[in-house]
């Protein structure tokens, strides 16, 4: 997708663009494909140009990745490019040479907000501004801890600093550190404030409600995912396209078949392959090699250790990912791959539709729902559930003659508890500390998504090879 110009702006965005005041905290909200990141690039620009230092911070690195060419299009737009990094690269480079020492925390990459508040506080002005010399644009915003927003409050009212927050909290998929719209709303208010009982509003706000994303008929799928939290569902767009199709493969290898024969028929396109299992990593290289024997040089993948000059631009390549990892991408075409190997229970239904919600709105144009280890006409577990009916009666094509009626719905749940009270009186522990390997992995999450996922592969990883030794 082209970076758009600055005559493509809809009203809301120009509002933004025209009269945000360059000299003030700015909150950006809205829901996927409104536009969150073309403005905080803009408002980049606009600052850059105005000889006034500026850093975009983003949660991962394929984030940064992925904006690079959208930065490149904004020079040709004769705006001056602002640079990105990641979260964790810019604050402990900025401690380092501020406090001249790593930043508090038990372990690498994880952040004692505690002790950093106490520090700024003890700190002299000078020291203070040496840290905060840029405006900061951070994207996803809703990613990253609350008490994030309390140093920025409290830095904003001491050295005048300017924070431009891009936020929605319906995409949050980090289950420990993040932060609700109005979390950083109040405790950036609250702390610019020196904690005042007045409700004074330091931070700007706006809000984005257009889809520019998606057709219409994918916005209708993401939407019955839509958790109903504070940035609000956008309004569905105009554009038309082809419904959202499921698929059942016989396995891995037939699915792969159909994502080359699929390119092969599509050649403009960007795919994107997600991994919706918790088993991400190990999934995750296995489609990897399987499309590599196929397409050779035309698929990339990102983990912890890949190189960061993935290129998300370029058409006819495929790029697979974990779920964890998707967030801010967008591709003509997205194929969410194991579907049956998703199961979710209780607490784990909220997380998992809010991963299902950014999943399904980073297509542009065509979006595949595929389950490699299922037979006409079953269905994986997540679409047997009551609440996602809707995707059965109409918003999916199916290849095959659907007709689940609401005996075998209330038979798939009861079975489902009846299997879940076996396994805890088997296992002799009640139900509320069965852990899965992607909850497990969330107890301890650090501040950058460069090392959370870092974390969440190395673990994932580690029980693979646990895994193979039993087998073995």
């Amino acid at each position: 997708m082209e970076f758009p110009s600055s005559k493509d702006l809809d009203e809301e965005q120009n509002e933004i663009y025209l009269n945000a005041g360059l000299d003030r905290p700015v909150l950006i909200t809205g829901p996927p494909g409104s536009g969150k990141t073309v403005m905080g690039i803009y408002r980049a620009a606009s600052l850059a140009a105005k000889q006034v230092p500026v850093w975009i911070v983003v949660r991962n690195r394929t984030l940064a990745s992925f904006m690079g060419p959208w930065l490149e299009e904004a020079h040709e737009e004769d705006m001056v490019i602002p640079k990105v990094t990641t979260f964790h690269s810019w604050f402990a480079s900025k401690w380092r040479k501020v406090f001249h020492r790593l930043p508090p925390g038990p372990r690498r990459w994880v952040i004692d907000w505690d002790q950093v508040l106490e520090d700024f506080k003890n700190a002299p002005d000078e020291k203070a501004k040496n840290f905060f010399t840029e405006h900061l644009v951070i994207d996803e915003g809703q990613d990253f801890a609350n008490d994030l927003y309390k140093l920025l409050g409290y830095v904003h009212i001491r050295t005048k600093h300017v924070t431009t927050v891009l936020a929605d909290e319906n995409q949050r998929l980090d289950a420990e550190n993040n932060s609700t719209i109005d979390e950083i709303r109040t405790l950036y208010n609250l702390y610019a404030g020196g904690n005042e009982k007045e409700n004074r509003q330091y931070i700007e706000e706006y809000r984005l409600s257009l889809n520019h994303r998606n057709t219409l008929q994918i916005a209708r799928v993401a939407r019955e995912f839509y958790n109903g939290t504070g940035t609000g569902i956008p309004d569905l767009p105009k554009k038309e396209g082809q419904r959202p199709e499921y698929k059942n493969f016989k396995n891995k290898q037939d699915c792969v078949d159909e994502i080359v024969k699929f390119l092969n028929n599509n050649r403009a396109h960007r795919i994107g392959v997600i991994i919706a299992s918790t088993r991400g990593a190990r999934l995750r290289d296995k489609y990897y090699e399987l499309l590599k024997r196929k397409l050779n040089n035309k698929v990339q993948y990102y983990n912890s250790e890949a190189p960061d000059d993935l290129d998300f631009h370029r058409p006819g390549r495929v790029t697979v990912i974990h779920k964890m990892s998707m967030k801010g991408l967008e591709f003509e075409t997205v194929f969410v791959v194991e579907l049956d190997a998703v199961n979710i229970e209780g607490a784990e239904l909220d997380e998992t539709k809010m991963a299902f919600y950014v999943a399904f709105s980073r297509p542009l144009e065509r979006l595949f729902l595929c389950s490699s280890n299922l037979k006409d006409p079953d269905l994986p577990p997540l679409l047997m559930r009551e609440e996602f009916k809707e995707l059965r009666n109409g918003l999916l094509k199916f290849d095959f003659e659907n007709e689940v009626g609401d005996q075998e719905i209330e038979s798939f749940e009861q079975n489902k508890e009846i299997e879940k009270d076996d396994h805890n009186k088997e296992i002799g522990r009640p139900e509320e500390t069965d852990l899965i390997v992607e909850e497990s992995s969330n107890l301890s999450v650090p501040q950058s998504s460069y090392s959370f996922m870092a974390e969440i592969d190395s673990l994932e990883e580690a029980v693979y090879k646990i895994i193979q030794n039993e087998s073995t």
